[in-house]
């Protein structure tokens, strides 16, 4: 899993830097979202 995460971030990384920059605020704001859902 972790390894297919850094594969997929490795990808991403050679097609565009500005794609792993998306990606990451991606995965940031999604985390926020649930941490938000989970807080009563």
């Amino acid at each position: 899993s972790a390894f297919l995460g850094g594969a997929l971030m490795g990808l991403l990384y050679e097609l565009s830097p500005m794609a792993l920059v998306i990606y990451s605020l991606s995965l940031h704001i999604l985390a926020l979202f649930i941490l938000l859902k989970i807080r009563p």
